[in-house]
């Protein structure tokens, strides 16, 4: 996305000069009256131009060619060979681009390398370490059909593995840096993965027989419903509270989602994951008087919408759909894996 900056150039006005004589001068007329010795009101329509944001000399050798700086760099742990790291962020003030992590060796070389799969449409909003891991907390901002203004995080794990990664979307509710820091400090359970999927795919079965049983498998504050951007940002849509069997348009989605999920069988440490008829979906569920209870269904319904909308059958993928579609096929490769690792 190309964005216009454009920025007003200041006047400079001579400053006045005052020169001693020896003698007084001789009277001479009154000068004209544009002639003055202060200097005119400023002009409001004319604004200080604001210098472009520039690297600090620490980084400035190894990311000046990939663009300007968008926030403050995120210090890591050092790697294996005691190098020092940051996480770097390039963009404008108002889109981050592309993250970077930077290296600095004992000599004091610097190398920069490009993160991969870097969301689009987000401004970083702060970031914190624990584990390892850098969690930044982003904000959308408006692209394609993408509301601004939506929260979530994004983990740099590196090749390290964080007990978020059998917990799909568990961060997409976090506000603020502070909410941040408490949540990643206190990660879900990893406990038993088989038996925690067995319990979870158990509370599955048990809602996919109507909505009626579905009521009763939810939270006590009920089950919100979300549509999921990127897999980062969720969209609130509605609530089911668990009180009314009637059946109704929401709860007949979420009860095809549930039975999609019993399909797949991709349950983690605390979530399930489906796949539908509109593309990807996760439940998610808490522990409610001993037993799991489903607490939000979040669902990546717009790319399957934008798509319909955009693309023909047997048709190219129009280029601002590629990284979505490659994240759909990367998923779904990975899931196919975890099933034929259980299978063996």
């Amino acid at each position: 996305m190309r964005r216009a900056v454009t920025a007003a150039i200041l006047t400079l006005l001579p400053l006045p000069v005052a020169c001693a004589h020896a003698s007084p001068p001789p009277a001479s007329p009154a000068p004209p009256r544009q002639a003055m010795t202060t200097a005119p009101a400023a002009d409001p329509s004319v604004q200080a131009e604001v210098p472009a944001p520039a690297w600090p000399e620490l980084f400035a050798g190894a990311m000046q060619v990939h663009g300007e700086p968008h926030a403050q760099p995120i210090p890591l742990p050092r790697d294996a060979q005691g190098r020092d790291r940051w996480l770097v962020f390039v963009g404008s003030s108002d889109v981050a681009i592309g993250a970077w992590r930077v290296t600095r060796d004992a000599s004091g070389a610097m190398q920069a390398e490009a993160v991969e799969r870097w969301p689009v449409g987000v401004r970083v909003a702060g970031g914190i370490v624990e584990g390892g891991a850098a969690f930044v907390l982003l904000e959308s901002v408006a692209v394609l059909d993408q509301p601004p203004g939506l929260r979530g995080v994004w983990i740099d794990a590196g090749s390290r593995t964080t007990p978020f990664d059998s917990a799909p979307m568990a961060l997409a509710d976090v506000h603020d840096v502070a909410e941040l820091a408490a949540r990643a400090a206190h990660p879900p359970p990893v406990g038993s993965s088989e038996r925690t999927a067995v319990a979870l795919l158990a509370s599955l079965r048990a809602a996919s027989g109507s909505t009626a049983l579905l009521a009763r498998t939810l939270a006590t504050e009920g089950a919100d419903v979300g549509i999921a951007w990127q897999g980062t940002f969720v969209q609130h849509v509605g609530r089911l509270d668990g009180e009314g069997a009637a059946p109704n348009p929401l709860a007949d989605r979420v009860l095809s989602i549930v039975r999609a999920a019993v399909t797949t069988q991709a349950c983690g440490a605390d979530s399930c994951e489906a796949w539908t008829d509109t593309g990807h979906a996760v439940i998610r569920f808490v522990v409610q008087g001993g037993r799991w209870v489903v607490r939000s269904v979040i669902e990546d319904a717009p790319l399957a919408r934008s798509l319909y909308a955009a693309v023909d059958v047997d048709r190219p993928i129009p280029a601002e759909f590629y990284r979505a579609v490659a994240e759909i096929v990367h998923l779904i490769q990975q899931r196919k894996g975890r099933l034929a690792q259980r299978t063996q």
